[in-house]
């Protein structure tokens, strides 16, 4: 079988070192295939510039469903450990315009409690995780090239968290990107859809990409995607 030919697939990711950020552990193929999209075809989005007047046509190499959502699965991974790490951001004192955020009183300082010297110090959920398998039904060498221009997963990639040293893109004998033999659930499945279930847990969000829109959001069925050694 070509392929260029829609069927069923499973994708492997390799960590560079296998530190993942995530409060939930949750990673969708299709947020990661959307984002993929505008790497290709329309950076400038990306880089908060408007789209233009007539953008290219836009597409994900997956079988559509119903509601506009994908075939495609959540991430399923072995989980190792969990630990709190910090990203931090320190003021650049060497900018001009410093003067502006002086505290006025006994002592000049800094203020970095606000503005654009603010410093931070944000607590983030990391996991030492194995290979992370997603599965789908679509055209695997366009989802292959796609995910080639993807360098990391999860969120603070600039942390050096989430970097991908390997994409693996392969045939799979079944679909596998909603229900599987293995797992059970493979992605958030809303509650009106889904089979009762009391071992998944119920709570709001997204169906399909983009996930950060509040109108993709809806009370779902979610798998447990981490598998806790």
């Amino acid at each position: 079988m070509s392929k260029s030919t829609t069927e069923p697939f499973r994708v492997t990711c390799t960590l560079l070192d296998g530190r993942l950020n995530s409060a939930d552990g949750l990673l969708y193929l299709d947020s990661i295939l959307y984002h993929a999209w505008f790497v290709k075809y329309a950076p400038h989005v990306l880089e908060g510039l408007s789209i233009d007047d007539h953008p290219p046509h836009f597409g994900l190499p997956l079988r559509q469903l119903d509601d506009g959502r994908y075939a495609a699965s959540c991430g399923f991974y072995t989980q190792y450990e969990q630990d709190v790490e910090y990203w931090t951001k320190k003021p650049n004192f060497t900018d001009a315009g410093v003067d502006d955020y002086l505290d006025t009183g006994k002592a000049a300082k800094i203020n970095t409690g606000a503005g654009e010297f603010r410093a931070y110090r944000v607590p983030c959920i990391i996991r030492l995780v194995g290979p992370i398998e997603f599965y789908g039904y679509g055209t695997i060498d366009k989802i292959a090239e796609l995910l080639s221009g993807i360098a990391s997963i999860g969120k603070k990639p600039a942390m050096g968290w989430g970097a991908v040293v390997e994409w693996n893109v392969e045939p799979w004998p079944d679909d596998w990107s909603t229900y599987s033999p293995k797992y059970g659930l493979m992605r958030p499945m809303p509650i009106d859809e889904g089979e009762q279930d009391e071992k998944y847990v119920i709570r709001d969000c997204a169906v399909k990409p983009p996930s950060w829109k509040i109108g993709n959001w809806k009370t779902c069925y979610v798998p447990e995607v981490a598998m806790l050694v």
